[in-house]
């Protein structure tokens, strides 16, 4: 009984939690919070149901959706989905009664649950943002003699080894930002293989690649997330 009394207090005390500054509430916090009373909650029930405690599951999730409820004011639908759910189920035995409170504790949590985060290849735009950064990207670096992207002249980069550079640099940022194009060429140690590219070289065009993608509205965050997953293909570049 103490376990189950501690997590009814739990689900009643968040919102006396969220206002004990008397801040507006962060409601994307009340919602995780909120899933979080809900799925240990459910949790413990389920325990206490297969023990055989019918009527301590009963007032466990009895208790916990009492608590709860209040702190789902800015979701009225489901606040009321969740007194109708308290009323229906006090009217039956708590063998019954419990699959009703159940049911709207899964409700609960359905609705208040985070959804899942985009992959870092939709943050950034796509494909069409990737190209554009990728084509900004590689006129900066054809043109900044620190990054000597030509290598001294060598590689000219002009109308199908310019696209086919791009398309490569278009695949490969794909693959590294989950999105849907894979890279499906030689491996990049195979393809830089003779340019001896220089640690200050990888570094300058990376510098290149953070302004490209700050340059599309790519945030700090995402463009730093990029650059940490590209750099790993620095062991296939450098010195090859």
């Amino acid at each position: 009984m103490r376990m189950i009394a501690a997590a009814v207090l739990a689900a009643g005390g968040l919102g006396l939690a969220a206002r004990a500054d008397d801040k507006p509430l962060d409601r994307a916090l009340v919602d995780k919070r909120a899933a979080k009373a809900a799925y240990d909650t459910a949790l413990l029930g389920s325990e206490l149901w297969k023990a055989g405690n019918y009527e301590g599951c009963f007032r466990l999730y009895q208790g916990s959706l009492m608590g709860l409820r209040p702190m789902l004011d800015h979701r009225p639908k489901l606040m009321g989905s969740v007194l109708e759910a308290l009323n229906r189920a006090d009217r039956m035995r708590p063998e019954e009664g419990a699959f009703v409170l159940r049911a709207a504790l899964d409700a609960i949590r359905k609705e208040t649950a985070a959804p899942p985060p985009k992959p870092l290849w939709d943050r950034l735009g796509g494909e069409k943002t990737a190209r554009a950064v990728v084509k900004d990207f590689v006129d900066a670096a054809l043109k900044d003699p620190k990054a000597d992207l030509s290598r001294g002249g060598k590689y000219k980069w002009e109308g199908k080894d310019r696209e086919r550079l791009e398309q490569v640099m278009v695949e490969i940022l794909s693959d590294y930002t989950n999105g849907p194009l894979k890279y499906t060429g030689p491996g990049p140690d195979e393809v830089m293989a003779g340019t001896k590219i220089t640690d200050d070289e990888f570094r300058v065009m990376g510098q290149h690649l953070v302004v490209a993608l700050k340059a599309h509205k790519v945030s700090d965050e995402d463009a730093t997330a990029v650059l940490e997953r590209l750099g790993r293909l620095k062991p296939y570049v450098v010195g090859k």
